[in-house]
């Protein structure tokens, strides 16, 4: 579970990469946590969506499950 709680993660700033037209070159999961790999730097404004939208996956799914409870 914690390892799929990573991956939506990274996925969440992999998703920021594209919308701001910046190939992803890669996503890695690791024992410590996982990192999203940028095929081009990005500029300041960039960077702030793109390290946003990790955290941002996180509360989705904190919404959605918490839904779920009784």
């Amino acid at each position: 579970m914690l390892t799929g709680s990573i991956f939506l993660h990274e996925l969440g700033h992999a998703w920021g990469t594209i919308v701001q037209g910046i190939p992803v070159r890669r996503i890695m999961i690791y024992g410590g946590g996982g990192f999203c790999e940028r095929s081009r730097s990005a500029s300041v404004k960039q960077r702030e969506l793109i390290v946003a939208m990790g955290p941002i996956v996180n509360l989705v799914i904190w919404a959605f499950a918490s839904l779920s409870l009784p």
